[in-house]
């Protein structure tokens, strides 16, 4: 079998592995989901504002301060003053907000985003379709840094 056959053959079939990873995808809608991530949301309002002093007002500027307290959380993580299992309660709060103001803004429905049978909670676009994890994002941000930078993120998902 000549060369250009086999590199063809090869690209063949990761095409047909990339498509059945996509095809592993999906979305289902939640509204149990929904009550539990906006609860979770407005924790975080109400401990920005009490332990903080900081008020979050559900506005898409508003993430700017949300990446702020995450890049803070990152440096106190790093630190090994705070344990993931310390700092989950918060990141779940954060990501929510994330993906709170994102819904009001921008239209999304909460529900569960499944990847080859990992189920996270999650939105869906309602103009694009496109599939958003905001508490797995913020928890790479607070784990690894400013390369999963939330406000960035946000205005990528948001179509800013």
């Amino acid at each position: 079998m000549s060369r250009l056959l086999c590199t063809l053959l090869v690209f063949m079939l990761w095409l047909g592995t990339a498509a059945a990873r996509e095809s592993r995808m999906s979305f289902e809608i939640d509204k149990s989901a929904q009550h539990a991530a906006m609860r979770h949301a407005r924790d975080l309002v109400v401990f920005a504002q009490s332990e903080l002093n900081l008020k979050l007002d559900w506005s898409d500027a508003s993430v700017r301060h949300v990446e702020e307290l995450a890049g803070s959380l990152h440096a106190d993580f790093r630190r090994q003053r705070a344990s993931a299992a310390d700092i989950a309660p918060l990141v779940t709060m954060i990501g929510s907000y994330l993906g709170e103001v994102l819904r009001r803004n921008h239209g999304a429905q909460w529900g569960w985003v499944s990847v080859n049978g990992h189920r996270v909670l999650g939105l869906k676009a309602e103009q694009t379709g496109a599939l958003f994890t905001p508490i797995e994002t913020a928890k790479r941000r607070v784990h690894h840094g400013a390369s999963s930078n939330l406000w960035r993120t946000y205005q990528v998902k948001a179509g800013s």
